[in-house]
């Protein structure tokens, strides 16, 4: 599914990419002003003052060689009264270099006059050149996020942000120039100063997780950007129209960087509420080091930069406040190549590489160069442009070996995971084609996806074609009694991948979806048990079929876009190879049903004429032996013997029933029917035989069992089955548990019918062939009771299950759809 993008989306992006360009013209302006040639009087005063103020001294300037000292305020230069910056500025820039220029001061209560030589002067110097620095590469990192995903909001206001610190370190933290220039670029660093705490405050109140408080009181995020902006109304109206007298009463610069720090701190603190709510174990690495970076970047500013500046009005320590401000892009950078940060492609890690090994190559090239050219010299005494060229050529050729083995082991170490991607997934695509049963290939499909991605622990879960639960399929990492234990609802999973279904989703999206919190709290609660960190969906035709949740890596790497493709693309061929395998075995399961159905209708047709033929003979032998029971006198022994021969025909007809009944059963006679009546009255009935064995029964029915359309007679026969099969095979004080309840079985509502008991269980090798007919491991047995059962169930289009193991007791569950609001045929 390819992104569209909409016009507005592409006005906004081309508008931001705009006022960057705006940015960096600004900048440029005020570094090529600041490194410029220009008259100079060796004082440092600013725009934007009440008065022509000297804040500052260059030392050995022409100021101080004059004697000019710090507040000292200019009254007049050049034989002109200046009565602030602006009109200063003006003068100044009409002077030439070198020549002598008088000044009117006044210090104190004193009026002085001097006269100062103007130097020629450049009002940048180092500081200035590590602002601008330290500006472009806050520009860089923004920009490069921007582009990389340019419609989306967080990579928006970070780029924003960085913008705003560029033009505030460039065009706000510089001394005054005396040029139109400086009146523009310092505007433009003011401006930043309302925008800077703004961006930065709102970027970390969404950023890893838009905060709550957001969504409660969306007016906190307009009153963020209206605050600053009235603060700094005085500094602009002021120095455009000279307006001395507005808001004299406050201490302008005191509340602008008060609220700048104010703002900082509180970006911080919601940068710590984030690592503290985080869940995500990768999320919380990535928090961890913002914080660390950020805080360590901006304590010595907030202290250096803002309290000394605005508190005690010195500049002396400013540089000590904003050089740890590194650390804040590089602490960006870092996450972005580490962990992946913002889902941002990760380019810059392959480029850094190969520019320091190249500029690693070069500085060890041209040393054995020169000292191959030295030793020459010294031996030879040669010198020479010859020998020269020729050294250049054989350190060359000696040299490109070993270039070449630095270039393999650099790709070796840090791209050891750039497999071959094709060769690869066609190589396992091939090795799942060849497997013909689905837990080989799910075992295959699930050990390459754990091992080659290194994950701490890794579970897979599957969905049964007759469920729509996802349960635990493998487990890498967990004890099994955890794994066990965890299963989910397939809309809640379902509703997690909408609507890309085939991609891998990582922990930061997940809980960040609008899905997520609508999930079950026990969905919710499972996926923070198992740790996850990514999420492969197994999807075949809009169809999930499975999920595989991988923990996070040992090497505590993050899973880059390389892997999320191959895990996809692997993921879909497993999907393929899964369906392939299910579709097999149901055309195998559907012939085994067909010929067992075949088998069953012959030996139907076989055994209804037998039982025809033998049903006439039985009736005339049980008539006889009863008229020579009385007619005969008889000796007790004899009158025993009688009873016997009766009781095994009687036997015989019960045999003969049961294989009419299988052969061609009656038709269903339905009526509405309690359940939970049929299974009192049929514990009535073997209410004798449990107590002789003193067998303790266990009724759980559910209240949610409504009136079923039903054979009662019939499903009473199913229940008797079950229940004398469980009397028979236990023990004395024996265990027999009955429950009920209502639940989903191949998308129908179906009433579910448990018997149970703690019994010896039914082997492996029997367990196939119970429901077969003729079928009995006991000695007095038909074979003919659970096959007619399972007929009876699928006449009412129902289920019976069975599950057991040796010494470990049997279930029977019995599934009954539900027919209610329906016209009941009787």
């Amino acid at each position: 599914m390819q992104n569209m993008t909409s016009p507005r989306q592409t006005r906004i992006r081309n508008l931001l990419l705009i006022i960057g360009l705006l940015a960096i013209v600004v900048a440029v302006m005020s570094i090529i002003d600041m490194f410029s040639q220009k008259p100079n009087d060796g004082g440092v005063w600013l725009l934007g003052y009440d008065e022509v103020k000297i804040v500052d001294i260059v030392p050995d300037g022409p100021a101080d060689r004059a004697g000019l000292k710090k507040d000292d305020i200019i009254l007049g230069i050049a034989n002109r009264i200046v009565t602030s910056p602006k009109e200063a500025a003006k003068v100044l820039i009409q002077q030439k270099v070198g020549s002598t220029v008088p000044y009117l001061i006044q210090r104190g209560n004193d009026i002085l006059n001097f006269d100062l030589i103007l130097d020629t002067y450049r009002t940048a110097d180092f500081q200035y050149a590590y602002y601008s620095i330290l500006g472009f590469i806050f520009f860089i990192i923004g920009l490069y996020i921007f582009l990389r995903k340019p419609h989306e909001r967080v990579p928006q206001l970070f780029y924003m942000m960085c913008l705003a610190f560029m033009i505030f370190l460039v065009c706000h933290l510089r001394r005054s120039s005396y040029y139109w220039v400086d009146l523009f670029v310092q505007n433009a660093g003011a401006f930043s100063l309302f925008l800077l705490p703004a961006f930065f405050l709102h970027f970390f109140l969404i950023f890893p997780q838009r905060k709550n408080i957001l969504t409660k009181r969306r007016y906190l995020l307009y009153l963020i950007y209206v605050i600053p902006p009235i603060l700094h109304i005085r500094f602009t109206v002021h120095q455009l129209f000279g307006l001395r007298r507005s808001f004299e009463a406050l201490d302008i610069n005191l509340l602008n960087w008060s609220l700048l720090g104010l703002y900082l701190i509180l970006g911080i603190g919601s940068l710590i509420h984030s690592y503290f709510f985080s869940q995500d174990p990768v999320s919380k690495r990535q928090i961890k080091m913002l914080l660390w970076g950020i805080t360590m970047g901006l304590v010595p500013f907030l202290i250096f930069g803002i309290v000394f500046v605005s508190v005690f009005h010195n500049t002396d320590y400013l540089f000590f406040g904003v050089f740890p401000m590194t650390l804040i892009p590089f602490s960006f950078g870092y996450c972005i190549v580490r962990y992946r940060m913002m889902d941002i492609d990760v380019i810059i890690k392959r480029s850094l590489v190969y520019t320091v090994l190249t500029g690693f190559l070069l500085g060890v090239y041209i040393l054995l160069v020169n000292v191959a050219g030295g030793l020459f010299q010294k031996v030879t005494g040669v010198e020479s442009f010859v020998i020269v060229f020729l050294s250049v050529i054989i350190i060359a050729i000696l040299f490109a070996p070993a270039r070449e083995m630095i270039q393999k082991f650099i790709d070796r170490t840090f791209y050891r995971k750039d497999y071959d991607f094709h060769q690869t997934i066609e190589t396992l695509t091939e090795k799942m084609n060849s497997f013909g049963e689905l837990d080989q290939l799910l075992e295959f499909v699930f050990h390459e996806m754990h091992s080659t991605m290194h994950a701490h622990h890794a579970t897979l879960f599957i969905m049964p074609s007759e469920s729509k639960r996802f349960t635990v399929s493998l487990s890498r990492g967990f004890p099994s009694d955890f794994t066990n234990t965890v299963a989910f609802d397939y809309e809640d999973i379902v509703s997690l991948f909408k609507p890309l279904k085939d991609h891998p989703l990582s922990w930061e999206e997940i809980s960040g979806k609008r899905e997520f919190r609508q999930l079950s709290q026990h969905t919710q609660k499972n996926l923070n048990r198992l740790k996850a960190v990514l999420l492969i969906p197994l999807v075949k035709k809009h169809e999930l079929l499975g999920i595989v949740i991988l923990g996070e890596k040992r090497s505590g790497d993050i899973y880059s876009k390389m892997d999320r493709e191959w895990l996809s693309t692997l993921a879909g061929r497993a999907a393929l190879a899964i369906q392939n395998i299910r579709l097999v075995e149901g055309i195998a399961r559907a012939k085994e049903k067909l010929f067992h159905a075949e088998r069953l209708a012959s030996l139907g047709q076989l055994a209804s004429g037998v039982a025809h033929e033998i049903r006439n003979p039985l009736t005339a032998i049980k008539m006889n032996l009863q008229s020579l029971s009385k007619e005969i006198s008889v000796t007790p022994v004899s009158t025993r013997r009688f009873e016997i021969a009766l009781s095994e025909v009687d036997r015989l007809e019960n045999l003969v029933q049961g294989i009419l009944n299988f052969a061609k059963p009656a038709p269903l006679k339905v009526q509405p029917v309690n359940v939970h009546t049929i299974l009192e009255n049929t514990l009535r009935l073997l209410h004798e035989e449990m107590k002789k064995k003193a067998i303790r029964v266990r009724i759980t029915f559910s209240q949610n069992v409504p009136i079923i359309t039903a054979d009662q007679d019939k499903l009473s026969q199913v229940i008797l089955n079950l229940l004398m099969n469980a009397v028979q095979v236990l023990n004395e004080r024996g265990k027999i548990d009955l429950r009920t309840n209502v639940t989903s079985k191949n998308e129908r509502e179906m009433v579910q019918i448990d018997i149970s008991d703690n019994g010896p269980g039914i082997s492996e090798e029997n367990i196939k062939n119970i429901f077969n007919p003729f079928f009995t491991t006991r000695a007095d047995g038909t074979g003919l009771g659970l096959t007619n059962s399972l007929k009876f169930i699928e006449q009412h289009d129902g289920i019976i299950e069975v599950n057991s193991k040796e010494n470990h007791g049997t279930l029977f569950s019995v599934f009954l759809p539900l027919v209610q609001g329906k016209e009941v045929v009787s």
